[in-house]
C-alpha cells in the first residue's frame, strides 16, 4: 500500500505539474485566439488593419510565391506571347467599354495588364491619354517602345499603387483572373476607386464552365496561378465593392455558350 501510495503521489505530481504547464498554454492560446478574432472583427467593421499574424505572413508570402511564378512565366515567353496576341480580335471589348463613355472627348484610360501594348496602341491611336500597367517588366518596356506616348508603369497587381478619382475607364482584358482568389475583393475595390464618378471598369476573365469557382495553381508545363468564377460569384465580387453592372457577354461572339470560355462584362462607379 505504500509503494501503491508513493506511486500515486508521484503520479498526483505528475499531474498537477503537467496542468501547470498546460493550463495557462491553453488559457494564453484563448486569449491570443480571442484578441486575434476581436482584431479581425474591429477591422472588419471599419478598426484599424489587425498587425501583421503568422497566418496572414503565411498568405501573403504564398501570394507572392504564385506571382512570381506566373510573372516568370510571362517575363520567360514575352516576345512569344507578344507575336501570339497581337493580331488578336477584341475590338468586342474595346467597344464594349468605350460605348458607355463620353463620346468626342479625350479620356484618361487605364490599361491594367497592359502586356506588350497593344491595346494601350489602339486607345492612343482614338487621342486618348492612356497609362499602361502590368507587373512583366519585359512586357512594360515593349510597350513603352510600341507607344512612346503612353505612360507605362511595372505595378504588381497584388500591391497596386493607384491614384484615386483618376480614370475615366480601366480596361482590364484577361488580367484578373490572375489575382489570388483571396484578394480579389481587395484588388477590385483599388481599381474601382481609381475611377472617377461614374467611369468605367470592362472585365473579361476567362470563366469557370463546372458551375463552381475553381483555382488552379499551376505545373511544370503551365506555372501560371489563375481562378475561374461563374458570373453570379463575380457579380457578387463586383457588388461588394459598389460597382453597378452595365452589361456582360460571353467570348468569342458567334459560338454556342459551352464553346465561349470567356466572360467579359462592363460596371460603373456611381
Amino acid at each position: 500500500r505504500v509503494m501503491r501510495a508513493k506511486g500515486f503521489g508521484h503520479s498526483l505530481l505528475s499531474l498537477l505539474t503537467l496542468a501547470a504547464v498546460v493550463v495557462p498554454s491553453v488559457r494564453s492560446f484563448r486569449l491570443q485566439t480571442g484578441a486575434y478574432f476581436s482584431v479581425l472583427r474591429s477591422h472588419s467593421q471599419g478598426g484599424a488593419r489587425p498587425r501583421t499574424t503568422v497566418c496572414s505572413r503565411w498568405h501573403m508570402s504564398r501570394v507572392e510565391q504564385l506571382t512570381e511564378r506566373t510573372l516568370g512565366h510571362y517575363s520567360a515567353r514575352a516576345v512569344q506571347f507578344w507575336e501570339g496576341t497581337k493580331d488578336h480580335d477584341v475590338s468586342q471589348n474595346r467597344e464594349a467599354l468605350l460605348r458607355h463613355l463620353p463620346s468626342g472627348e479625350r479620356l484618361r484610360l487605364l490599361d491594367v495588364g497592359c502586356g506588350p501594348g497593344r491595346d494601350v496602341k489602339y486607345f492612343v491611336d482614338l487621342g486618348h491619354d492612356v497609362t499602361g500597367l502590368d507587373g512583366c517588366k519585359e512586357f512594360v518596356d515593349m510597350c513603352q517602345k510600341l507607344v512612346p506616348t503612353a505612360t507605362t508603369v511595372v505595378q504588381d497587381i497584388h500591391a497596386l499603387d493607384l491614384p484615386p478619382q483618376e480614370f475615366h475607364g480601366v480596361f482590364a482584358n484577361a488580367v484578373l483572373f490572375h489575382v489570388k482568389r483571396t484578394e480579389l475583393t481587395r484588388v477590385l475595390g483599388e481599381i474601382a476607386a481609381s475611377l472617377r464618378p461614374n467611369g468605367v471598369l470592362f472585365v473579361s476573365n476567362p470563366r469557370s464552365m463546372h458551375g463552381e469557382d475553381m483555382e488552379k495553381e499551376g505545373d511544370d508545363f503551365d506555372r501560371r496561378y489563375g481562378h475561374y468564377q461563374t458570373l453570379q460569384n463575380w457579380r457578387i465580387v463586383c457588388q461588394s465593392v459598389g460597382l453597378v453592372e452595365l452589361e456582360h457577354y460571353y467570348r468569342p461572339p458567334g459560338q454556342p455558350i459551352e464553346n465561349q470560355p470567356w466572360l467579359a462584362s462592363v460596371w460603373r462607379r456611381p
